[in-house]
């Protein structure tokens, strides 16, 4: 996954990655290791189908910088970035 090089970039030692099926299930990556509380993590945070997940296990700093990396690019890829708006 080419994402997971642009987190290697900002010193991240790598990015787990699951996304949410149409139907509801976890798919790929990570997700055997959330069968058990996958649909209570879901349910907490208000996750929905079509959602993909991103996680960096590191120094807040990195995990931080790595992430945010990864969701400009993507933001950017996908056109859903605006470019007329400064959003905190």
């Amino acid at each position: 996954m080419e994402k997971m090089k642009r987190t290697k970039t900002y010193s991240a030692k790598g990015l787990a990655w699951m996304k949410v099926t149409a139907n509801g299930s976890l798919e790929g990556g990570i997700a055997k290791s959330f069968e058990k509380t996958g649909n209570d993590i879901m349910k907490s945070l208000g996750i929905k189908p079509c959602d993909l997940l991103l996680f960096v296990a590191d120094k807040t700093k990195i995990a931080f910088s790595a992430l945010g990396a990864v969701r400009m690019k993507l933001g950017s890829e996908l056109g859903l970035a605006k470019t007329d708006e400064f959003n905190f």
